[in-house]
């Protein structure tokens, strides 16, 4: 009875064991397929992130090649950045010096500019300077309105057009004659060499060489331009032996030169009057000159007009004596011609109606052509 009992509880309990695991296996297998499931999921899972890990490795071996590169153009860059900031230290010492030339430049230029102003201001004086000699020279060429009111300018002038111009010819012989008459010139040796004006001339009662074929020139001007005389001609005298020529007359009186007759010079209409100064002699300290005038039909405006006063005939205003033509008797100066200023016969010096043309250093040279350099001289600064 007990081993039966025995028995059927051993049976139970195997029962209940059997039912126990049965559950238990059950539970397991459930919990193992879902473990199997879990694991296939972790495996795609872990396939997944193998590849994404994978595409993740090689965008980071991209990105480390890229980082390698981009290192190396940094450290290019930075290379090129020392490069540059050494020479951005030498331009900068470049600027700098560069500066300070500047600035020395901007002193040296307000220092130029002021030069320059300076030099303007006296190119306007000096060309001022210049305008009144030229002038001079214009208003001493012919007797002004002024110089006429004078009463014995005025006798004069009109004893010249009544008895030095016979049958529209001007006697030049009777010039200085009627001068000494009316006038009271006379040679006057001078102890500084100048140039006086007309006024002056008169006031003085005569003068040089110089003052009396100013004088004369100045005369034959005034005539050339009178309505009255415009259309006289002009004659000299040279030596002739046996003749007679006829200085000035009066109803009872004549004067004359013994052996002289008359040299025809031209019309006065077609003639220009000017000053002409030659060398008489020249020692080793000094040379003597004399002035005479001259009449040509090139009329003297530049010095280019002096090339064509060949044949220009001069006279001795002192006497009206004929001398002889420029281009034969006596030549202009020129550069050809060594120490021309010294030479005897040579002129050296020419007073034109507005300007004084002087030969110096090989060259002719004159007031109006100075104003043309003090033109040119204006414009370049």
């Amino acid at each position: 009875m007990s081993k039966q009992i025995i028995g059927l509880g051993l049976v139970f309990l195997l029962l209940i064991l059997s039912l126990y695991f049965f559950l238990e296996s059950n539970t397991l297998k459930n919990e193992n397929t879902k473990l199997a499931k879990n694991i296939n999921e972790l495996n795609n899972s872990l396939t997944q992130t193998n590849k994404t890990l994978a595409q993740t490795n090689n965008s980071l071996n991209q990105k480390t090649h890229q980082l390698e590169e981009t290192t190396n153009e940094l450290f290019m860059v930075n290379t090129k950045l020392n490069t540059t900031k050494n020479q951005l230290k030498e331009k900068d010492a470049l600027l700098r010096n560069l500066t300070s030339n500047l600035l020395e430049l901007e002193e040296r230029y307000q220092n130029l500019n002021k030069t320059v102003c300076d030099l303007k201001n006296e190119l306007s004086s000096l060309e001022d300077g210049v305008h009144d000699y030229v002038s001079w020279f214009k208003n001493n060429s012919n007797f002004s309105s002024d110089l006429l009111n004078n009463e014995d300018v005025f006798s004069f002038v009109r004893e010249i057009k009544k008895k030095c111009v016979d049958a529209g010819v001007l006697n030049l012989a009777c010039l200085p004659f009627v001068m000494e008459k009316k006038l009271d010139f006379r040679y006057i040796d001078e102890d500084e060499d100048k140039l006086y004006t007309l006024e002056e001339i008169i006031h003085n009662n005569g003068g040089d060489c110089e003052d009396f074929s100013i004088f004369t020139m100045a005369s034959l001007n005034y005539l050339k331009n009178d309505l009255t005389t415009k259309d006289i001609e002009l004659d000299s005298w040279v030596t002739k032996i046996g003749s007679k020529f006829t200085i000035y007359q009066t109803d009872t009186n004549y004067w004359y030169l013994n052996d002289a007759e008359g040299h025809y010079l031209g019309d006065l209409k077609n003639l220009n009057p000017s000053v002409f100064c030659y060398i008489i002699q020249c020692t080793t300290d000094s040379c003597e000159g004399h002035c005479v005038v001259g009449v040509s039909e090139t009329e003297l405006n530049t010095i280019s007009d002096l090339e064509d006063l060949t044949e220009a005939n001069l006279f001795e205003p002192q006497s009206g004596k004929y001398l002889g033509k420029i281009g034969s008797s006596y030549i202009l100066c020129n550069s050809a011609i060594e120490n021309c200023d010294k030479e005897k016969n040579h002129v050296f010096v020419i007073i034109g109606h507005d300007d004084l043309y002087v030969f110096r250093e090989g060259n002719w040279t004159s007031y109006k052509y100075y104003l043309g350099v003090i033109d040119k001289l204006k414009k370049e600064i």
